[in-house]
């Protein structure tokens, strides 16, 4: 799935974001309240079901901005990349820690759990970990890491990630902001590539396979369904950004 500018929108007809009063149109507002990720890896889904489809995941660490509760789920929004959705209650908490770092490798170990790259934690010395202002030399190097991962809808891990789940990961990795598709099909994000400019190490790919990292002069990672995450070359025609 696109990550478009609606996904962020923590807006409905009945029900909408405070900070979004005189933006949008909605019945009621309301001011959200923060909640912090206890597990793992928290699916965020379109509906309040374990059936609805899958559209991003909460790591451990990061923020979800409640706005909504029903039936053991809340609506809201995740902090980190914007994305609207409901999640389960039981897996968050409303005391919040102020994380200090956040795992910098495919996976790492902390505190008896497996967390997966860009959780955010209170460091025990663990191995894997890099504090909140270390980042990744560039999207490429958190992209290799996630190399051999399988294709999961939604996913940001290793145990599953879908092409915007790497990319998001690759991103947050180096330090920047999450991606948002345009109307005219450009990214909200960095500067997109003119001319005959050539795409560099780190760069975000744009084709019709699905987007991906540039790791090398003619070489690209992305996971797709059926592959996983793998290197293929670099598609014949792409748009390019650099974050």
């Amino acid at each position: 799935m696109f990550p478009t500018l609606a996904d962020q929108i923590l807006a409905r007809p009945d029900l909408a974001d405070q900070l979004l009063e005189g933006l949008e149109r909605a019945g009621r507002f309301a001011a959200t309240r923060a909640m912090a990720c206890t597990v793992a890896a928290s699916d965020v889904m379109d509906a309040p079901t374990s059936e609805a489809r899958r559209l991003d995941q909460l790591l451990f660490g990061e923020l979800f901005r409640v706005l909504d509760e029903q039936g053991g789920w809340v609506w809201g929004q995740a902090a980190r990349d914007g994305q609207v959705g409901w999640i389960r209650l039981s897996d968050l908490t409303a005391d919040v820690s102020r994380p200090t770092h956040r795992v910098a490798a495919a996976s790492a170990t902390v505190g008896g759990r497996i967390l997966s790259l860009n959780a955010l934690v209170v460091s025990d010395g663990a191995a894997g970990l890099a504090d909140l202002l270390t980042f990744a030399a560039d999207c490429a190097e958190a992209a290799e890491s996630l190399l051999g991962a399988p294709y999961a809808q939604g996913g940001r891990t290793r145990d599953g990630v879908d092409g915007w789940g790497l990319v998001r990961q690759a991103l947050f990795a180096a330090g920047k902001g999450a991606p948002v598709v345009q109307q005219d099909g450009s990214l909200l994000m960095g500067r997109r590539l003119a001319g005959a400019e050539a795409p560099g190490r780190g760069d975000i790919v744009l084709s019709e396979g699905g987007p991906g990292v540039v790791t090398g002069p003619d070489e690209m990672i992305r996971s797709r369904q059926g592959q996983g995450v793998a290197r293929e070359p670099l598609p014949e025609e792409a748009l390019y950004f650099r974050p």
